[in-house]
């Protein structure tokens, strides 16, 4: 049967079984494919009111922009086409009320099975009542990397594995439970690049025996969708953002818990969290009860409304606040609040941020973004260089020109940071759980330049190179490694008395980073991916030198 009839058929089959369906209730993990195909999508003008300044979406929501898909399946590309019969096989159920392309293998754990192009599950069960996933989830991932100055060779080997568990009731409540545990072999400081390692409490614990080799990880949460309204607590990964850098939520700290309320109807959008980070961490110790940790209170409140006008302007603006040193404050956990008011009327403790964003897709192939966020603001000292205007804007452009001819993909993406913007005159307020950025890896008193070039071979195979410039303003040290001089530079060190009231970007030790990538992700069968990256990376530091070095990863994952 071709691509096309495929297609059709599960058409109908749709049509036919709509009004029977209860779907799987859960979020699609943040580093999922189809979060590219669907840009692409958008991109192209195919769907629109995507709102892809948040992510992850539920499985419903996804599956309603691909019922859109396919009814203009003929707008796709070879490559796509075939990406889209993937994604039919993979939320069949959201989509067709099915499980014609699922597989147990408690039931059927023959070579065949292993190797076919079906969904993979250990077990599974579907009804109009309940329906329950079990997956095995395994990584091998190895780590090299060549320092040519000074030259050293470094390489470690990587194994995760564990399992998920997932379900829904009557197609409205759902539960995600995801455990990991991995050990590692070879170089410590090497594994550390895997960015999970380096907050990961066991892994990093000192004089912990086996704990040493040993690190685990979780997520999951439970999940009321109804209709419009969405309702979650839980824990996994929550990006906030346009483009490669994230400027809101990134990759590059921990997972936190958070309760969430989401609302959308057709053009209106309504985002809103409340999490628990981690502050500053002091060792204690007692003759009694030995070393303890004692980690300070801190929390996350969130909110965002956008409006999709239409293709030609989509627009959001929100708020973030970050506050500690305290219980959970009730008048966070109200969504519909100013904060900055909120932060007036609580005696000025707390970290408040706002920001702007806005999206334009008029020509077809083209997405245009941009947004601005105000850590901080006195319109009577704009221009005057005061610290306390932090500012960070970001501005980036999405081309497909020739779709239709050659799959390529280009992006291109320049964020300024203004010195202090992230940190705090509190340092437990800083813009951060256990010292990780929540944004994406970026410093304050940074400019950042970014341009990638995607390319689909097909619809199993992608390649996407990426080139990063950044030069950054960063404080005079002393000998000991505390601050001399302040510039803004540092997220962990907000503006202290006696600093300089005045500052100008990127005053203060440049450096310079220079980052040439790519990566290839490889599914020769469904649900196994090979994933291939190597960079090179050029640091010129005035404290270290230049450094340069060349990483390299080849990682195999599996969901069965």
């Amino acid at each position: 049967m071709g691509r096309n009839s495929l297609v059709k058929k599960y058409l109908l089959i749709y049509f036919f079984l709509s009004g029977f369906i209860f779907a799987q209730v859960g979020y699609v993990e943040s580093d999922n494919t189809v979060y590219r195909f669907l840009n692409r999508m958008e991109n192209l003008g195919i769907i629109e009111n995507y709102n892809s300044f948040e992510i992850p979406k539920t499985r419903n929501e996804i599956s309603k922009f691909l019922k859109i898909i396919i009814d203009k399946k003929s707008e796709l590309d070879a490559i796509d086409l075939k990406i889209l019969t993937d994604y039919l096989t993979e939320f069949e159920l959201e989509l067709f009320g099915t499980t014609e392309k699922s597989s147990s293998l408690s039931s059927d754990i023959s070579i065949e099975s292993l190797l076919s192009e079906k969904e993979k599950y250990l077990y599974y069960y579907n009804d109009s009542t309940f329906n329950f996933f079990a997956n095995f989830v395994g990584e091998g991932t190895y780590l090299t990397q060549k320092n040519i100055e000074p030259s050293f060779n470094e390489n470690t080997e990587l194994i995760r594995f564990g399992g998920i568990l997932k379900g829904s009731f009557y197609g409205k409540i759902g539960f995600y439970l995801k455990g990991m545990n991995g050990t590692f072999f070879g170089n410590r400081t090497l594994a550390l690049k895997r960015t999970t390692l380096a907050y990961n409490y066991k892994f990093n614990l000192e004089n912990a025996g086996i704990g040493n080799d040993y690190f685990d990880e979780t997520e999951g949460y439970l999940l009321g969708e109804f209709d419009h309204v969405k309702i979650k607590i839980g824990r996994d990964r929550i990006n906030a953002g346009y483009g490669f850098n994230k400027s809101l939520l990134g990759n590059n700290s921990p997972v936190f818990d958070y309760a969430l309320f989401n609302f959308g109807y057709k053009f209106f959008h309504f985002s809103y969290f409340h999490g628990k980070l981690l502050g500053n961490m002091n060792i204690v110790q007692d003759p009694i009860e030995g070393s303890t940790r004692e980690v300070t209170e801190k929390y996350i409140a969130y909110h965002r409304v956008a409006f999709d006008f239409s293709k030609h302007l989509s627009i959001g603006f929100g708020e973030m606040i970050i506050y500690s040193r305290r219980s959970m404050d009730l008048a966070y956990l109200n969504p519909f609040a100013f904060y900055k008011s909120v932060e007036h009327s609580n005696q000025d403790r707390d970290n408040s941020m706002l920001f702007f964003d806005v999206k334009n897709n008029s020509i077809r192939g083209f997405k245009f973004y941009a947004a601005l966020l105000i850590d901080d603001i006195d319109f009577s000292k704009i221009g005057k260089k005061w610290y306390g205007n932090q500012t960070l804007f970001d501005i980036g452009l999405t081309a497909i020109p020739f779709y239709s001819t050659v799959p390529i993909e280009f992006d291109f993406q320049y964020m300024r940071i203004e010195p202090y913007v992230y940190s705090h005159r509190i340092n437990n307020n800083n813009f951060t759980t256990q010292s990780f950025n929540l944004a994406s890896d970026i410093q304050p008193n940074s400019e950042i330049y970014h341009f990638g070039i995607d390319y689909r071979f097909t619809h199993r195979l992608s390649v996407y190179s990426y080139f990063d410039y950044t030069i950054h303003g960063a404080n005079k040290l002393n000998n000991d490694g505390s601050v001399n001089t302040n510039y803004g530079g540092d997220i962990q060190v907000g503006y202290r008395v006696g600093d300089e009231q005045q500052v100008n970007f990127l005053d203060g030790m440049l450096e310079y980073k220079t980052i040439i990538g790519v990566q290839l992700i490889y599914e020769p069968i469904n649900n196994y991916h090979l994933v291939l990256t190597s960079e090179y990376t050029k640091n010129n530091t005035f404290y270290h030198g230049d450094t340069k070095n060349i990483f390299g990863s080849l990682s195999f994952k599996i969901k069965i």
